[in-house]
């Protein structure tokens, strides 16, 4: 179904005449009665006005706002309507400006520019009441099905009006389309050359202009830039702009990468040791069409190729590094000012979730603001913490726990503006759960060790287990789990993974997965490894090999 099916022309023109409900549309016949277009002043009046400048416009047909930040202002977040699209995540973040896309019942996607340690832009979508975030090529496929729904709801509206426009001429008339959708034999070469043009519609594919990319001063003029953590290893992935091609990757005046003749690249992944780029991929196309990954460390100062396992290598090191240098030292968590390096944010089973990573220092307290949740007793850890998130606020927290008090675990609801004590996790993990418009099934395959399109993929302690995670993306299911290609789970009865995760990260021999069937039943599996082989076993016996782990 298309996103903009129902796009109302109101919207997006001065006026337009409606038909009856039972009416049959038969031109002069039908009552027509002029309406007033919907009025952006109620949109406008929805966005944060205190730290932005709002402007209507219309951007390829398409009505918009313009926000502007402020002279004088830092906007450290983005919000319309009550629904945050960014906050910032360190004190010289912000926001500079925006461009909101709306469609019949309100905003449909968005764009926007943050500066942080560079600019870059991010985008969001609007689904189920809810923004999400797209990359750069979902967020230019939704805006073409919307420009393409404009056309057509355009012409659906025109095809029931009488043409009496003197200024349009008669052989245009004669190749409007007929109520059955067949053109009219009078249409010539000459008549159809006149049909306005949406060439804004139209992607570039002529006058491409080569550029060269400098990880260490990425120009956010040319390329696209999104920031994000893996494992809590600063991440920045960059796409060049339409009309542009990577020619070559560059550390200032060191080279990594440089495409030979008819090769460009259209992907850079940049790993950072704090502010400094530390292991590069460069996705390119060559001559024939291939995409492959190359992939470069950094060492002494020099630029290297390097094979994949080498840079997997390396990303570990990072996040080794990253963890011993996350904040906090006293073990007291707030909710209420997330640090990003200590919680990696996915998915469970369509509820957006932040899993506390548990380094070495323990978690003793956790606070929201001035709110105690939780405290350790005298000889009591935190073993594994996940809030679920409504509007990017913690409103749900699961906190699992070892030691004398016998309390495996503690569940923890907002309720207004307070916290209390819950044993309704599956009922109210329910309710935040944002069911996709359309689902894709694929195959989960344990041997991917960093993000896909259809799922994310992290490493983190699970009873202090180095363990690494599989949750499938929202829209995604995990119908089928494999190694390396060879299936070792397949979900019966319209089963899906949806949490899938490997002790230990390294050399594993542990495996679990969460599923659910086509009726929302819930279903634990256990497999471990014998020799080159995955088998089944009972959730006892990964309980007591998790056990063995531990105490290594």
């Amino acid at each position: 179904m298309r996103l903009f099916s129902l796009l109302s022309i109101t919207f997006l023109i001065g006026f337009c005449y409606c038909t009856p409900p039972n009416s049959k549309g038969d031109g002069d016949k039908a009552t027509q009665q002029a309406v007033q277009p919907a009025s952006v002043a109620d949109l406008k009046s929805k966005a944060d006005s205190t730290l932005f400048d709002v402007e209507e416009a219309e951007e390829g047909k398409l009505p918009v706002l313009r926000l502007t930040a402020k002279t004088g202002v830092t906007a450290g977040r983005l919000v319309f309507d009550g629904q945050t699209l960014w906050t910032c995540q360190g004190p010289n973040d912000a926001c500079l400006s925006a461009i909101l896309y709306f469609g019949e019942s309100g905003p449909i996607a968005a764009t926007y520019s943050v500066k942080g340690r560079k600019v870059f832009e991010g985008y969001r979508k609007f689904v189920d009441g809810k923004w999400t975030s797209v990359n750069k090529d979902g967020f230019n496929k939704l805006l073409e099905e919307l420009k393409k729904d404009l056309g057509d709801a355009k012409k659906s509206d025109e095809d029931g009006k009488p043409v009496e426009s003197p200024e349009t001429p008669k052989e245009e008339v004669s190749t409007e389309a007929t109520k059955d959708g067949s053109s009219t034999s009078q249409s010539t070469p000459i008549t159809q050359s006149t049909e306005p043009k949406e060439e804004e519609y139209t992607p570039v594919v002529a006058g491409l202009k080569t550029v060269e990319l400098d990880v260490a001063d990425v120009d956010g003029n040319v390329f696209v830039v999104e920031e994000s953590f893996s494992g809590g290893v600063p991440l920045k992935t960059v796409t060049p702009r339409d009309g542009h091609h990577i020619s070559s990757v560059m550390d200032g005046e060191k080279e990594l990468w440089k495409g030979l003749d008819k090769e460009h690249g259209q992907k850079v992944m940049i790993y950072y040791d704090g502010e400094s780029p530390a292991s590069v991929i460069v996705n390119f196309v060559k001559a024939d069409g291939a995409k492959p990954w190359r992939y470069h460390n950094l060492k002494e100062n020099k630029w290297n190729v390097v094979k994949k396992e080498d840079h997997e290598k390396r990303l570990e090191e990072l996040k080794k590094k990253a963890s011993e240098n996350v904040p906090s030292p006293s073990g007291v968590i707030d909710i209420s000012a997330l640090d990003k390096g200590r919680f990696q944010p996915y998915e469970y089973d369509g509820v957006p979730t932040k899993m506390m990573v548990i380094g070495d220092v323990p978690l003793t307290k956790l606070v929201d603001g001035q709110e105690e949740l939780w405290s350790s007793s005298e000889d009591e850890k935190c073993t594994y913490c996940t809030l679920h998130m409504r509007d990017e606020k913690p409103v749900l927290v699961y906190l699992e726990t070892e030691g004398s008090s016998g309390k495996p675990y503690s569940i923890f609801l907002r309720d207004g503006a307070t916290w209390k004590p819950t044993n309704s996790y599956s009922m109210e993990l329910k309710k935040l759960k944002i069911t996709p418009r359309s689902t894709t099934n694929f195959t989960l395959d344990i041997s991917t060790r960093q993000d896909t399109d259809q799922c994310t993929v992290f490493e983190a302690p699970f009873y202090t287990v180095p363990t690494r995670f599989y949750f499938p993306r929202s829209g995604f299911h995990a119908t089928d789990v494999a190694h390396e290609r060879k299936s070792i789970w397949k979900g019966g009865n319209g089963e899906r993974a949806f949490s899938v995760s490997l002790h230990p990260a390294e050399n594993p021999t542990v495996l679990r997965i969460f599923a659910r069937d086509i009726n929302d039943v819930f279903e634990s599996y256990y497999y471990q490894l014998n020799g080159n082989k995955w088998e089944s076993v009972k959730g006892d016996d990964f309980r007591r090999i998790i056990n063995n782990l531990k105490s290594h």
